[in-house]
């Protein structure tokens, strides 16, 4: 009985022991692992193949002999699979083949009739597989365990094996719960927006340097709207906010005429009238004086003695020009306007119209000499009327 009892004493003790062993143990491995664990690094890309796994069986249902198997893997896109009965592809395009056969080293391993594969592992998917859409099969043929450059394959299993999704995979299709229409794709066409509410792009900007907006083409920019919203088109400056600001062409290049810049509005169609272009200065506030319109002309460099570009606006078919007026229709200065030049001792001219033919009487025209400064003299004033066109008779 005491000898039941030691032997007893002795597995508790036995036992105690090697828990605490078996304890000590776990934290030296557990250690050594946290010490010697190799850092993990997220991986530059996805690996391009495909696990696939499956049992080969023969006509009677029990399972091949064990050994390495020629094996032909495709896919094809579309089609029926062959679910339905016929001959392969079954209206489907085949898009990519893989084969697996011995003398090249590469057959499949076969025990108890299970086999594993990497689809891609021999021959790349690359481009040849559009996997965004959901009709696609793979097809397997058995070849046997022949060594020889010509292995004897059994056909195509029929039917195909429709390809599918695993659960997760579900949701590639989306980003954060949106589906790609919901995001600007390049080069995609037209992107239709049906929202009442909210506007079609919207960019909240908090830093306060960098651009809001930058397009480029060739790597030079098109469109820019800077961190204050002053917009840039090809490099000319356009309009901001918050202060006084030019629409301008950027100057040319040295040696180079300056490009054109024109503000038209819409010409009429048909017996339709031409569109209205009105240049308005900025309204009075509830005490200050409203803004009026300056057209200027260019000034040119008084080192070379260059004229001075002329101011044009065109009227009907005529044109009001600074320093000249001929015009078609009517030019109207209303409110006691004046016509006058800015510079001293610029001339003035301004002429009536020419009479068309038949009897009908030249336009009349007023000048006044500008008014002298201190002692200067004041301008002179030369008035010419317009000069008739008799009409041209025969024989005469």
């Amino acid at each position: 009985m005491n000898k039941n009892k030691n032997l007893l004493r002795l597995l508790l003790k036995g036992r105690k022991l090697f828990a605490v062993l078996l304890v000590i143990s776990f934290v030296f491995v557990m250690f050594g692992f946290v010490r010697q664990s190799p850092r993990v690094q997220a991986a530059a890309g996805i690996n391009q193949q495909i696990n696939y796994q499956a049992r080969l069986l023969n006509s009677q249902g029990a399972t091949v002999p064990d050994g390495t198997y020629n094996m032909e893997f495709k896919i094809y896109q579309d089609g029926n699979g062959c679910v339905s009965g016929g001959s392969s592809p079954c209206s489907g395009t085949l898009k990519w083949t893989e084969t697996r056969q011995n003398i090249s080293s590469q057959g499949v391993t076969v025990t108890n009739g299970y086999f594993s594969v990497n689809l891609g592992s021999v021959t790349a998917f690359a481009g040849n597989v559009d996997w965004n859409q959901d009709t696609l099969w793979l097809s397997i043929n058995i070849g046997g365990t022949s060594g020889g450059a010509s292995p004897t394959y059994d056909g195509e299993m029929l039917p195909f094996k429709r390809l599918a999704s695993t659960p997760y995979a579900l949701n590639s299709k989306y980003l954060g719960g949106l589906a790609s229409t919901s995001f600007i794709q390049l080069a995609q066409g037209v992107q239709t927006d049906s929202s009442t509410t909210n506007p079609s792009i919207f960019i909240n900007k908090t830093g306060s340097t960098a651009a809001i907006l930058e397009l480029q083409k060739a790597g030079s920019d098109v469109l820019l709207v800077d961190n204050t919203g002053l917009l840039t088109l090809s490099g000319n400056q356009i309009f901001t906010t918050g202060s006084d600001h030019t629409i301008s062409v950027t100057t040319a290049a040295s040696n180079t005429n300056g490009n054109a810049l024109t503000v038209a509005a819409a010409a009429g169609n048909g017996s339709g009238n031409g569109g209205l272009l009105t240049l308005s200065g900025g309204a009075a506030g509830s005490t200050g004086n409203g803004e009026g319109v300056s057209i200027l002309g260019t000034t040119s460099s008084s080192a070379n003695g260059a004229n001075g570009g002329n101011i044009s606006i065109t009227a009907g078919d005529g044109t009001l020009f600074g320093g000249a007026s001929s015009h078609a229709g009517n030019v109207t200065i209303t409110s006691g306007g004046t016509v006058s030049t800015a510079a001293t001792g610029s001339s003035l001219t301004l002429a009536g119209s020419v009479s068309g033919f038949g009897v009908s009487f030249g336009g009349l025209a007023t000048l006044q000499g500008g008014t002298g400064d201190n002692l200067g003299p004041g301008g002179a004033v030369a008035v010419k009327g317009g000069t008739a066109v008799l009409p041209v008779v025969a024989g005469r």
